[in-house]
């Protein structure tokens, strides 16, 4: 079944410093922040967050289908899907609260 545009989320990409995105107690409450905001407003958004190309600035790019063209849209989603493949993201951009133990492994924060 294909979407209508009005149904597709707003795509949110967090492009964030390099060195900040490798201290998983910096990046893991800032991402659960975000995403706890969105869930509280029922916000119907994909929040991406991606390390920024060195020499570039820290920023948030918003994608709006709606103000897409659908030409534009199809090259949008092939890149959605792509990031989904090689970051292996499901359907939901939640993070899992990690719990882990200290010299444990634990999949969700990869320690």
């Amino acid at each position: 079944m294909e979407q209508t545009n009005q149904q597709q989320p707003l795509i949110l990409v967090f492009y964030l410093d390099p060195i900040l995105m490798a201290e998983p107690q910096i990046i893991q409450p800032f991402i659960q922040g975000v995403n706890e905001q969105l869930e509280k407003k029922n916000a119907n958004v994909l929040a991406y967050f991606l390390r920024c190309a060195e020499g570039e600035s820290e920023r948030v790019t918003c994608i709006n289908p709606i103000q897409v063209e659908p030409a534009k849209m199809e090259e949008i989603n092939k890149m959605v899907e792509d990031i989904k493949k090689q970051f292996d993201i499901n359907q939901s951009a939640t993070i899992k609260k990690c719990t882990c133990i200290e010299g444990e492994a634990c999949s969700n924060c990869n320690n």
